[in-house]
């Protein structure tokens, strides 16, 4: 990606996050980020391209898994996106009150195609802050 390009990813995901990680935010603007949000992932990886195959569920030994199509659109259920993203944010600042100074780990088993629901918080978090096991 270009600078601007890397610019312009960074500026929508934080705008997006924003949104997400308000105590109280109105649904137009979840609608709104939530839109977003799933348009500047589809770019970004391009998974807007038809493929069938992306679209079935994949059969594991203990039961039937989303494909990564399913997957992605979860976002677009604003409030679903919305009060998992806020419930992990806040359970971040728990355990950063409980343990200050020590990174959190965040063991993220389910991501789909996008970590739809760490991804926001690498806006508010640094590094040193959040730590993740996808």
């Amino acid at each position: 990606m270009t600078d601007v390009l890397v610019q312009q990813f960074k500026q929508t995901l934080d705008d997006c996050s924003a949104v997400f990680l308000k105590e109280n935010a109105a649904h137009g603007e979840l609608f709104a980020a939530s839109r977003n949000y799933y348009d500047l992932l589809c770019r970004i990886t391009d998974l807007q391209m038809p493929d069938v195959r992306l679209d079935d569920a994949i059969l594991l030994p203990g039961g039937k898994a989303i494909g990564p199509i399913v997957a992605a659109e979860c976002i677009k259920d604003y409030m679903r996106t919305y009060r998992f993203i806020r419930g992990l944010y806040c359970a971040v600042i728990a355990v950063k009150k409980e343990q200050p100074g020590k990174p959190v780990h965040i063991l993220y088993a389910g991501t789909g195609p996008f970590a739809t629901l760490v991804l926001p918080l690498t806006s508010v978090f640094s590094p040193e802050t959040i730590q993740c096991t996808l």
